[in-house]
C-alpha cells in the first residue's frame, strides 16, 4: 500500500530490521505496493521465464549429450536443480506478493509505535540478528556470482574445453547448452549470453533472498512473542496474589499495558504466517 511503502522508506527501525534484505525485494519484485506500474508489479513472471528459456530448457537438453560421462551429467545436474528451485521459488512468491506485502506492512507498524526500553531491547535483538544474515547473504550471492562469470569468462577466453564435450553443444555459454539453431552468429549469441548473465544473477538471487525475507519475518515474530511474554509475566505479581480479583478486572494496570501494546494481536499474525508458509492465497 502507499502507507506501506511510506514506512519502508522513513521508519529507521524497520529498515536496520530489514537489512540488506531490500537488494533481494527490488531486484525479485516479491513484496506488493500499490503505487508499481503493472510491468512493474508482474516482472518475476518475465524473470522466471527468462530462466527457463535461457537456461533451464537448454542445459535440460544438453543432458541427452553428456550422457555416458558422469562428472558432467553431475556437474550439470547440480545447477540444474538448483535453478529449478529458483524458478520454484520466485514463482511460489510471486502468486503470494500480496501476502507478504501485508506482512511487511504489519512488520513496518510495530516499529512505528513508542515502546518501553525492555521492549525496544527484544526487538533490536532479533532484528541485529536478522540483519547479519541479510548482510551475509547478499555478499555471499554477489561474490559467488562474480566468481562464477569470471571463471565461465577466463575459460572461454583461453580457450579451456573438455575434448569429451560433444560438438553439438553450443560453445562460449555460461552453462552447458543445447539449442536447436546455430548460436555462431552474433545477434543469436550476444542476446542469449546477456539472457544467462542475467539469468544466473536472478537464480542466485531467488535461491536464497526468499529464505532470507522469511527469516527475518520469523525472527521478529519470535520477539514480538517475547515481548508478549515479558508482558504476561507481570500480569500476575505480589498485589494480584494477595487480591486475584485483580487479575480478572478490566482495570488491572498490567492487562491495560498488554491490551495497549496490542500484544493480542500477535496470534492472528501468526496465522497470517502459517498461510503464507502453506501457500494458500487470501480472498
Amino acid at each position: 500500500t502507499t502507507r506501506q511503502s511510506a514506512s519502508m522508506t522513513y521508519n529507521k527501525g524497520f529498515a536496520y530490521a530489514y537489512g540488506w534484505n531490500v537488494y533481494y525485494e527490488k531486484i525479485l519484485g516479491i513484496c506488493s505496493k500499490n503505487d508499481e506500474s503493472l510491468l512493474a508489479s508482474q516482472r518475476a513472471w518475465s524473470w522466471a521465464l527468462l530462466m527457463i528459456f535461457c537456461i533451464w530448457f537448454p542445459q535440460t537438453a544438453s543432458l541427452r549429450f553428456l550422457w555416458g560421462d558422469l562428472n558432467s551429467i553431475i556437474d550439470c545436474l547440480s545447477t540444474n536443480m538448483s535453478i529449478a528451485m529458483s524458478i520454484a521459488k520466485i514463482i511460489v512468491l510471486q502468486s503470494q506478493r500480496k501476502v507478504i506485502g501485508a506482512i511487511l506492512t504489519k512488520i513496518v507498524d510495530d516499529w512505528v509505535p513508542s515502546r518501553s526500553n525492555e521492549d525496544k531491547k527484544i526487538m533490536l535483538e532479533t532484528a541485529r540478528i536478522g540483519r547479519k544474515i541479510s548482510i551475509m547473504s547478499v555478499s555471499l550471492t554477489n561474490i559467488m556470482f562474480f566468481e562464477y562469470i569470471l571463471s565461465k569468462v577466463w575459460s572461454t577466453i583461453m580457450g579451456v574445453r573438455d575434448p569429451k564435450t560433444d560438438p553439438r553443444l553450443a560453445q562460449g555459454f555460461l552453462f552447458d547448452s543445447y539449442f536447436p539453431f546455430s548460436t555462431n552468429d552474433l545477434l543469436i549469441f550476444l542476446p542469449i549470453w546477456f539472457g544467462q548473465f542475467f539469468g544466473t544473477l536472478l537464480s542466485m538471487a531467488s535461491y536464497s533472498g526468499p529464505d532470507c525475507i522469511v527469516s527475518m519475518m520469523v525472527l521478529h515474530l519470535c520477539g514480538q512473542l517475547r515481548i508478549l511474554r515479558c508482558s504476561l509475566k507481570n500480569v500476575v505479581n505480589e498485589t494480584t496474589i494477595r487480591e486475584p480479583v485483580l487479575v480478572l478486572s478490566d482495570d488491572s494496570t498490567e492487562w491495560s499495558k498488554v491490551y495497549e501494546n496490542e500484544k493480542i494481536v500477535y496470534t492472528s499474525r501468526f496465522i497470517a504466517c502459517q498461510h503464507f508458509f502453506s501457500m494458500k492465497k487470501l480472498t
